[in-house]
């Protein structure tokens, strides 16, 4: 009897072998989970609750540079990317927040050396109010020529154009890699 047994061996010690694998990779995806959210970088969080207002919890691919945010019930808002352009003065830097693939949710700018005069004008005229909901298509410098896109304001082009340029630099790099 224990001889004809033998020869399940092996199939028994798989099945072992699988069901213990299967319960330790159950309890690291929790300990996974528990870690990454405890490395929640509070400052990260206010930048991207500037732009998803419901914001509470963040993931980050190192390989794509895409945050991907989350509300409080683990349901996806959205996307926030880093770009940069050029304006007037020097480099601007943007975090800019996607809904999808074609929306852009709000934009944040989080670096730039403009000549306040030109930076004012772009405040004073809600030019960064042209981002929120703008689709991605629509993101390029309007021009009389070519209708549609992100009025420049006039006084300050090279800045309006710069903060266009950035939020592009950091959105269409990126979209191939967002679902």
């Amino acid at each position: 009897m224990i001889n004809s047994l033998k020869k399940y061996y092996p199939v028994f010690f798989l099945v072992v072998v699988i069901l213990v694998s299967s319960a330790l990779m159950m309890g690291a995806e929790k300990i996974n989970r528990a870690a990454l959210e405890s490395r929640q970088d509070p400052a990260t969080l206010a930048l991207l609750q500037q732009i998803f207002t419901n914001a509470t919890f963040y993931t980050y691919s190192v390989d794509t540079e895409i945050y991907t945010v989350y509300n409080s019930g683990r349901h996806k808002l959205g996307y926030a990317v880093y770009g940069d352009g050029m304006g007037y003065r020097g480099r601007i830097t943007v975090f800019a927040g996607l809904r999808d693939k074609e929306t852009i949710e709000n934009i944040i700018v989080i670096y730039q050396v403009e000549d306040l005069s030109y930076w004012y004008r772009l405040e004073l005229n809600n030019f960064f109010d042209q981002f929120i909901e703008l689709n991605v298509e629509d993101c390029y410098p309007s021009f009389t020529w070519l209708p549609g896109g992100v009025d420049s304001i006039s006084g300050a082009t090279f800045s309006s154009r710069g903060v266009v340029n950035a939020v592009r630099d950091a959105i269409l790099d990126k979209l191939q890699y967002i679902d």
